[in-house]
C-alpha cells in the first residue's frame, strides 16, 4: 500500500488572534489549543499520527484548552497510580465538547466525549488484585481512583477504551468533586476528598473482561 495521506480540516466560527492547535498521539492522545481570547465554536477532523480518524466539535472555544488521555497515569497531574487509564481536560472556561478519536482500524481503541460540559476534570484509575500467601483474589479486589473537577460542575459521558481496558463514565447535572481519592483492598474502600454524585452519575471500569461498578462500590 502507498503512504498514508494525512489530512486535518478545521473550521472556526471566528478566528481569535494568535491561535495555535496541536494534536499528538502515541502513548498519550493529546489535543492542545491556545489563543488570545475565547471564540464561538470549533469543528475539526484529522487522521494525523497513527490514528484512523478523529472528529470533534466544541463550543464555546476557551482561550486555553488541553485534553490528554492515556492507558497509564501519565495524563493525570495528581501523581496517583493509574495502570488502567488517566484523563485530564483543563480549560480556561466551561465548554461543551463532542469528540470521537478512533485510534485503530476497528475503532476498538478510542476516546469518546459525548455532550460533555466541562471546565476541568482529572482522572486516574488503577485496578489490580490482592495476592496473599494462599493465592490471588479476583481482579479488581484492589485498586484506586482519583477524580478531581476542582469543584467545577461536570456533565456528560466519557469513554476511554484501550486494548485491554474500558473506562466509561456518565455525570449528571451539577456533578462536582474536589480531590476525591478512593483506595480499596480486599474490596474494602477508604475515601478522602469530597464529591457530589448527582442523578445519572456512573463510572464503570472493565479490565480483562471483568467490569467493576466503581461509582456504586467506591467513588460516590
Amino acid at each position: 500500500p502507498g503512504a498514508k495521506e494525512v489530512y486535518t480540516v478545521a473550521e472556526l466560527s471566528a478566528l481569535a488572534r494568535n491561535t495555535s492547535v496541536s494534536i499528538q498521539d502515541g502513548s498519550q492522545q493529546v489535543i492542545s489549543y491556545a489563543a488570545d481570547n475565547a471564540t464561538g465554536s470549533l469543528s475539526f477532523s484529522t487522521n494525523a499520527g497513527s490514528r484512523n480518524y478523529m472528529t470533534a466539535s466544541i463550543a464555546p472555544i476557551p482561550a486555553v484548552m488541553d485534553i490528554c488521555a492515556a492507558g497509564n497515569n501519565s495524563c493525570s497531574s495528581s501523581g496517583k497510580p493509574g495502570n488502567t487509564a488517566s484523563l485530564r481536560v483543563d480549560t480556561s472556561q466551561h465548554m461543551t465538547a463532542n469528540l470521537y478519536d478512533c485510534q485503530n482500524s476497528s475503532c476498538s481503541q478510542r476516546l469518546q466525549l459525548s455532550n460533555v460540559n466541562i471546565r476541568l476534570a482529572d482522572l486516574a484509575v488503577n485496578v489490580t488484585r490482592n495476592c496473599p500467601w494462599y493465592g490471588c483474589w479476583a481482579q479488581g479486589s484492589k485498586g484506586s481512583i482519583w477524580l478531581d473537577t476542582d469543584n467545577h460542575a461536570l456533565r456528560g459521558t466519557i469513554r476511554s477504551q484501550g486494548s485491554d481496558f474500558t473506562v466509561q463514565a456518565g455525570f449528571g447535572n451539577n456533578f462536582r468533586s474536589n480531590n476525591r481519592y478512593v483506595t480499596w483492598s480486599y474490596f474494602i474502600p477508604s475515601k478522602s476528598g469530597s464529591i457530589s454524585c448527582t442523578n445519572g452519575t456512573y463510572l464503570d471500569v472493565t479490565v480483562f473482561g471483568i467490569t467493576i461498578d466503581v461509582s456504586g462500590l467506591y467513588l460516590c
